[in-house]
């Protein structure tokens, strides 16, 4: 099946709700529990992890429960509907805690704890039917890779329009704050706000997705389904980790993303201490990278068509870890220093800030090429065991592409803690400031840790089979058998 791009841009709209809900806790929740609220990174890091490691686990049981759902209105619409609404509600709470649970640290912990819990649960009954359901509005090859596309950026555009422009808008520094020596970053209210903002949109996107996707519901009381119940559940769950093609994609998805979240954790730090950014800045290079990611998520079907999927995901690995290298070795020796400036006329340009935020961009393209080439594999992979064996099963397929997705963010959420806990990053409340030699080692694991981690990713994916011939012989095998 083909659609129109206007249709897989209606389509990815529900990522907007996403990306505010997901983008906006990688990028300030760490830095709010441990700067504003005081909590320990460790614990931080610790409350954060396990709720993404839940959200993994109830991952695959969502997308089982899609697979077998029957309903005049679909499979996915009133899971997206329900899960959406609440997931919204409950995101706003986040960044709202209730004056009783910060009377300690310990009931601090265990509120956010719960709160975490609950969000990724609805963020699964929302997530889990809206990926699947991308599986099923594009179907060709090269339709698949570039609804990919449109989705990351859509991603990034309102990452870029949200959590990059709340530097400037919500945590921009007062004169008052500056001569106090206050940091705007370390002012619950301002997280208050965001959040607020933040639950507004989301609500009115997960509607607008609902009712302009609405069109592409099927009847699903009549559809074929494999195993039900929960031994049904296992067996569907061990099918797809039989299945070779789906386990290489999955581990390659795995470690990559080990690599990039620990990035997107550090490099939130790195902007208030190894750079030094004002609220300006912040909004410039935070926002440059998701303008980085949204163009690696446009461009990878153009790299997919030219050098098919496997290609594209080894040229962006490589691409990556040019990128970290690079500013390793210009910042790390100190040849570049991150406060640099030069006079031009009578400018004085950052150029130390400027050259840093050109190659962090440019790392973040690459992880735009991977995540969108990567979930068009998976697809791929789901048409191909519909064609054995002709039952649908992209719910369960998708969600356990979500799985590998959450379970590398818990991991490296709960690894960034200890690491960040190690190098001597520990949670204050106030201007709070950090030794010269802190301050380095900050902006060396910013830099060394994706590279490091990328490089091994690219073992499970190097013999990936499925090609745009491979797809199609597939297709004419399976019609051969039917007519027979």
């Amino acid at each position: 099946m083909k659609c129109s791009t206007l249709d897989m841009v209606k389509y990815s709209t529900g990522d907007v709700s996403t990306s505010l809900t997901l983008n906006s806790l990688f990028g300030f929740a760490m830095v709010y529990y441990t700067q504003a609220l005081g909590l320990s990174p460790v614990w931080a890091g610790l409350a954060m992890g396990l709720a993404t490691f839940w959200e993994a686990v109830s991952d695959p049981i969502m997308g089982y429960i899609t697979d077998i759902t029957r309903s005049k209105h679909g499979r996915y619409h009133p899971y997206m509907f329900i899960g959406g609404i609440t997931m919204m509600l409950v995101f706003f709470f986040l960044w709202k805690v209730p004056a009783f649970f910060l009377v300690t640290k310990v009931l601090l912990f265990c509120y956010l704890v719960v709160m975490n819990l609950l969000l990724r649960t609805l963020f699964t009954v929302f997530f889990i039917p809206y990926t699947a359901l991308g599986f099923e509005i594009c179907t060709d090859y090269d339709g698949r890779s570039k609804l990919q596309g449109i989705r990351l950026a859509m991603n990034m555009l309102a990452n870029l329009l949200g959590p990059a422009l709340s530097w400037t808008i919500f945590f921009s520094q007062t004169p008052q704050q500056k001569a106090a020596g206050i940091e705007p970053n370390s002012i619950a209210a301002n997280y208050v706000n965001m959040g607020t903002g933040f639950t507004a949109a989301g609500l009115l996107f997960v509607l607008y997705c609902c009712i302009a996707t609405y069109k592409y519901k099927q009847d699903s009381r009549n559809l074929q389904t494999g195993s039900t119940g929960i031994a049904g559940f296992f067996k569907e769950m061990l099918g797809i980790l039989k299945d070779k093609n789906a386990r290489s994609v999955y581990l390659f998805l795995f470690i990559a993303l080990v690599g990039v979240a620990m990035v997107s954790v550090f490099q939130m730090f790195c902007y208030i201490h190894f750079l030094a950014c004002t609220a300006f800045m912040k909004t410039l290079i935070h926002g440059s990278s998701m303008v980085g990611m949204g163009i690696g998520g446009l461009i990878s079907q153009y790299m997919v068509r030219f050098l098919s999927k496997r290609g594209a995901i080894v040229v962006a690995v490589i691409w990556n870890v040019s990128c970290n290298v690079i500013l390793a070795i210009l910042y790390l020796p100190g040849i570049i220093e991150p406060q640099a400036i030069c006079r031009i006329y009578s400018f004085d340009v950052p150029y130390g800030f400027g050259i840093f935020m050109f190659f962090h961009a440019a790392f973040w393209v690459s992880n735009g090429v991977l995540l969108a080439t990567s979930a068009a594999m998976i697809a791929d992979v789901s048409e191909i065991n519909l064609l054995k064996t002709n039952i649908n099963k992209d719910g369960s397929y998708s969600s356990v592409l979500c799985f590998v997705n959450k379970l590398a963010i818990s991991v490296a959420i709960f690894i960034a803690g200890f690491v960040l806990s190690g190098i001597g990053i520990e949670g204050h409340t106030g201007s709070g400031t950090y030794a010269k030699d802190t301050i380095w080692r900050l902006g060396a694991v910013t830099v060394l840790s994706g590279p490091i981690v990328s490089i091994f990713a690219l073992l499970p994916v190097w013999s990936y089979p499925i090609t745009r011939e491979y797809l199609k012989n597939a297709r004419e095998e399976a019609a051969c058998v039917k007519c027979k």
